[in-house]
């Protein structure tokens, strides 16, 4: 989890803020009351609203090839997510207007980092 993370989020961020998150912090919308670029879990099923879920998916998880399974799909999206990088972040947040990203602690990143647990790190883009 990302509770303590999430917490920090509530009552330190700006409640307008938008969060790059790890594909398993959908929740944090609800938690920390936050919006994030993209819950993979979450589908908008009219044709604006899943091309625009596709979109935020490839442009935060990297390209997804269409002809492998589910589960390689998933594993790419997280192993991608982890070796993100501060370009990458710098492209979504001007896309998607984000200021914020939790990553992965282990992620490296030059930005500075305002919270951390033993899983992951909030930091300022």
């Amino acid at each position: 989890g990302g509770t303590k993370i999430a917490d920090y989020i509530f009552k330190n961020t700006e409640k307008d803020a938008i969060f790059i998150v790890p594909p398993n912090f959908g929740g944090l919308r609800l938690i920390a009351q936050r919006a994030i670029v993209i819950d993979w879990k979450v589908v908008l099923f009219h044709d604006q609203g899943l091309r625009e879920w596709w979109t935020r998916i490839n442009d935060c998880y990297g390209e997804l090839p269409s002809d492998i399974s589910i589960p390689e799909k998933m594993k790419m999206i997280y192993d991608n997510y982890e070796i993100i990088t501060d370009d990458k972040l710098l492209s979504i947040a001007k896309k998607y207007k984000a200021s914020y990203a939790i990553l992965y602690k282990n992620t490296p990143s030059i930005f500075p980092v305002l919270f951390s647990d033993v899983n992951y790190k909030l930091i300022k883009i």
